[in-house]
């Protein structure tokens, strides 16, 4: 806890805070404001002689929902002749509106196999790159992320190779991709990664489909027992 010092509409106020330095200026701001209203309890712009309208950051209390009812909609999950695997996920806000999460953020990480991954010298960046014959290659940590001020999003995470497959001959392979699932608001719990959804396994498999004698490419999420597969071509 710190102390934080303000001038609002001319007015003096002191009051103490979690919210950390290290943090964007606006989560810090919409942090200390909800210990601004909880330390002065009837504060309030007109108080000041100061239009509602023209005052900036709104009082915590109103406008600021948490999002709930995180929902998968297995119905509308794409699959696509590529080989990729992607899932729909939607939520609503405490307060019944979605705008109200606009300062909201859902993110999705996914790490990859430390075998695999090498450092780019030039950009810091750490990458994984599949296995062949998949020829693609991700960011390791790889994250996707969206406002929540809508009501849906489109999960990339299961994507087919960038770049396809190798030629001909093929081998088998697999690979595991870790996947979770957080969002967060900055005047909840001072911002930090709330938990969404369970976590999930995103399998890549290359095998030699003995009921048809053709390689196959398969995309899979054991744990919501979802797969897709396609037949690698040249064969």
């Amino acid at each position: 806890m710190r102390w934080y010092h303000l001038t609002v509409c001319g007015q003096n106020l002191r009051t103490k805070s979690k919210a950390r330095a290290t943090r964007p200026w606006f989560q810090i701001a919409a942090t200390v404001l909800q210990s601004v209203y909880a330390t002065y309890p009837n504060f309030a712009p007109s108080v000041f002689g100061f239009p509602q309208s023209d005052f900036a950051l709104q009082r915590a209390a109103s406008g600021q929902g948490k999002p709930t009812n995180f929902t998968i909609q297995f119905g509308n999950s794409i699959r696509t002749p590529a080989g990729s695997l992607f899932d729909i996920y939607s939520w609503s806000s405490s307060t019944g509106k979605l705008k109200d999460l606009s300062s909201c953020t859902f993110e999705i990480i996914v790490t990859y196999p430390s075998q695999g991954t090498h450092v780019d010298p030039q950009s810091g960046q750490s990458y994984y790159t599949w296995p062949k014959p998949m020829l693609s290659q991700s960011l390791n940590p790889e994250v996707f992320y969206t406002e929540m001020n809508h009501k849906s999003f489109k999960d990339l995470s299961g994507y087919a190779p960038t770049d396809g497959f190798d030629v001909p001959p093929y081998k088998s392979t697999t690979f595991d991709a870790d996947v979770i699932f957080n969002w967060s608001c900055p005047y909840v719990e001072d911002g930090e990664a709330q938990t969404a959804l369970q976590r999930l396994t995103i399998t890549r498999d290359v095998f030699l489909n003995t009921d048809n004698g053709k390689w196959t490419y398969q995309i899979s999420k054991p744990k919501r027992n979802e797969i897709w597969t396609i037949v690698l071509p040249d064969q």
